[in-house]
């Protein structure tokens, strides 16, 4: 059981999912982020390979667990010479094997700013099985986002449309019962995902997104109780920031989603003002 000044958290508890050395730097910051608001909530770190970088990175930092999945991984036919193909095969398969029965799932590019109880909370209530956070809209001009798929690439945004996009969720924060398993979630996030990764496609980035593979599964298994809560409190991602600051908004995030914040720090005084995310200012239409 972990408690904090908020309140308690019984039977809940992190996931990671990760692989190379960069990713558990950057993990090592959200972690620390976790324990300044609360000390003694689990945390597990899957993984593949790593196992004694993770240990030694994360060392001295109470209550985490590791979980080696590079079998499951290996066993489901992807690449494990392919860093982003390995890394996705960690993340599909939390759900499956998470020791929790309440377990928020964080991306490693995340930072904690506010207590969690809030998300724990929508996750108890009636027989809501998961709790999503939605995805903002972005502007991409056309022709560099064909030039971005044509050449394999993640398209890069130049520009914000919308704080949401009630139609798409993210796949870096959400929350989930291990009674969701009951649905095929589980499951259906895995085939959905080496389904797609299988399939002729001209972007990397497209064939192995474990985002699109999520979406596709919650629109599938539309008879899972789910809630969803605001991104802009629960994942500001880096699109959203400066929007969020403008507005007044700031101190009502709990999460930032955001890899600027591990080299900037979650002060928006630093983090908010720089060329990337200023750039991101909600297009009048």
């Amino acid at each position: 059981m972990a408690n904090s000044a908020q309140g308690t958290l019984q039977d809940c508890g992190v996931i990671y999912a990760v692989t190379g050395e960069p990713y558990f730097k950057e993990m090592r910051t959200s972690i620390r982020s976790i324990r300044a608001v609360h000390p003694d909530l689990p945390i597990t770190v899957a993984y593949s390979w790593e196992g004694a970088l993770a240990r030694e990175l994360l060392a001295g930092i109470a209550h985490i667990d590791f979980l080696d999945l590079t079998e499951t991984v290996r066993a489901s036919g992807l690449k494990m010479s392919d860093g982003m193909e390995r890394s996705r095969g960690v993340k599909i398969n939390t759900i499956n094997v998470s020791p929790y029965r309440f377990t928020l799932f964080l991306d490693t590019d995340t930072y904690v700013r506010k207590t969690l109880v809030p998300m724990f909370d929508a996750l108890r209530e009636d027989d809501t099985q998961i709790v999503l956070t939605n995805e903002p809209i972005a502007y991409y001009p056309k022709e560099q986002y064909e030039k971005g798929i044509a050449d394999g690439d993640r398209p890069n945004a130049q520009g914000l449309i919308a704080l949401s996009n009630p139609k798409y969720f993210n796949s870096g924060v959400f929350a989930f019962r291990d009674t969701i398993r009951d649905y095929g979630a589980g499951t259906g996030w895995v085939e959905q995902f080496l389904t797609q990764s299988q399939a002729p496609a001209t972007s990397n980035w497209a064939r192995l997104c474990d985002q699109t593979a999520l979406n596709k599964t919650m629109n599938r298994l539309t008879e899972i109780p789910r809630k969803v809560l605001s991104n802009t409190v629960w994942n500001a991602q880096c699109k959203i920031l400066f929007e969020l600051h403008k507005q007044g908004l700031w101190d009502d995030i709990h999460i930032i989603h955001c890899k600027m914040v591990h080299h900037l720090g979650p002060e928006p005084e630093k983090l908010v003002h720089g060329q990337y995310i200023s750039s991101f200012e909600l297009i009048k239409t």
